[in-house]
């Protein structure tokens, strides 16, 4: 059972990078749907949205192969992991996502 939901968490995060795209993005990009017209033209989407698919790929096949180690060795440490590692893997999305701003 455990292997179902490591999987499906995997697979959620790899669907959400293939959901948004430049067409949606006025409505699902959080925080780029209330910006002005004005303040979306200074917002390089167009780079922004492949870094956004691989981020989130990359995070669900990361959080698979990851969970499904750590689980063979201690079921505790696999909740843990499943936590800690989106959270420290959003920071440093966050923190790269501020390059496509343009100034």
């Amino acid at each position: 059972m455990d292997y179902i939901i490591i999987v499906t968490i995997g697979l959620l995060f790899i669907g959400i990078g293939f959901l948004l795209t430049e067409n949606n993005a006025s409505q699902l990009l959080s925080g780029y749907n209330t910006m002005t017209k004005e303040e979306r033209k200074k917002f390089n989407l167009k780079d922004y949205l492949p870094f956004f698919r691989k981020f989130h790929i990359f995070l669900g096949i990361s959080i698979i192969v990851i969970s499904l180690i750590i689980y063979q060795f201690s079921e505790k440490s696999l909740v843990f992991s499943l936590v800690l590692y989106p959270i420290l893997a959003y920071i440093y999305f966050i923190w790269k996502s501020s390059y496509y701003q343009i100034k």
